[in-house]
């Protein structure tokens, strides 16, 4: 039951800051010349993040910026509860609340070009298996239930738990843990926190110190594209 709330607020804290970088106060819609960005969301963030790394947790800041340039194979529809597919398609659960089988989504490719595929969720929950304490709760989660991961093709595969644990749906579907990374950036650890590339409708474009963050609109985004150029 502690796992249970414990997700559920952090679930909550996503979906606040997903809030404010769209319809919260200190941004709007502006047309941007330092940044050559034609029509761009200005938000004023609480404090400089110490990094954009999702391995690890995020402070509030962090967590404004990152889940516009990460996915994960779930995500939570609109400011709900409610778990809609993301980069998986559709999902089965076996009998046994172990093994969850994941479709994922064709003709979808990281910011850098990657493909994004079986062997990329394969070398993530990998990664995840191995995480420790400084890696934060999901994380370190997943990788003491996590038992194995198994591509059943390009574009399918059987993630085993050790043992049955409900919230696991949900917790799939945080930026914080379980962001699929391309895989190019995870054999780059020295920069997971200062130039993140995953598929969300926006991609990392520069960070000046002391001033502003810059995301670009992705052209190639698999789903709908944002109606304005950058945040």
């Amino acid at each position: 039951m502690k796992s249970n709330r414990l997700v559920s607020r952090f679930c909550l804290l996503v979906i606040s800051m997903w809030v404010i970088i769209f319809t919260g106060c200190n941004s709007k819609v502006e047309g941007d010349k330092d940044t050559g960005v034609k029509k761009s969301i200005a938000v004023r963030v609480q404090s400089e993040p110490t990094s954009l790394d999702v391995t690890r947790p995020l402070e509030e800041s962090s967590s404004q910026i990152v889940p516009n340039i990460y996915e994960g194979l779930l995500r939570y529809k609109g400011t709900s509860m409610e778990l809609e597919p993301c980069l998986a398609e559709s999902y089965t659960v076996s009998d046994s609340g172990l093994a969850y089988t994941f479709s994922l989504r064709k003709n979808v490719k990281f910011h850098d070009g990657t493909p994004f595929n079986a062997d990329a969720v394969l070398a993530n929950f990998e990664r995840l298996k191995s995480a420790k304490e400084e890696n934060g709760f999901i994380a370190t989660k997943f990788s003491r239930i996590i038992q194995k991961t198994t591509k059943m093709d390009d574009f399918k595969v059987v993630i085993t738990l050790k043992e049955p644990y409900t919230p696991f749906l949900s917790a799939l579907a945080m930026n914080y843990g379980s962001a699929i990374i391309s895989p190019t950036l995870l054999g780059n650890s020295g920069v997971l926190g200062t130039k993140p590339i995953g598929t969300g409708p926006f991609r990392f474009a520069s960070w000046e110190k002391g001033k502003q963050i810059v995301l670009e609109k992705n052209q190639e985004y698999w789903g709908e594209k944002s109606k304005v150029d950058g945040i």
